[in-house]
């Protein structure tokens, strides 16, 4: 386990409240209550952006505040329907 010393300056520094995620605040909002709400559709939720505004800080800091866990995909890493579904079959049968 890495220690606060040893960890990448932007993770060391991460925000982890949703308070402390800055800007694009409408965003933030219906994001969050979307978050909130999601129990009762089945709709998802698509965070796009230019790198570096604050997508994943987001993501990171409302999971750890509301206590959901966080499954990541990306498509850099998740190119083809087997490796898609190796990974998103078993979170959408989840529950919280």
């Amino acid at each position: 386990m890495q220690t606060q010393n040893n960890l990448l300056w932007v993770e060391k520094y991460r925000p982890k409240k949703i308070d402390a995620v800055t800007g694009n605040d409408e965003a933030k909002a219906l994001f969050i209550e979307w978050l909130k709400n999601k129990r009762h559709n089945k709709k998802a939720v698509l965070l796009y952006g230019p790198p570096g505004v604050g997508k994943t800080a987001l993501v990171l800091a409302a999971s750890r505040e509301l206590g959901f866990s966080v499954i990541e995909m990306n498509a850099s890493d998740t190119r083809s329907e087997k490796a898609i579904n190796a990974v998103a079959k078993p979170a959408t049968s989840y529950r919280h």
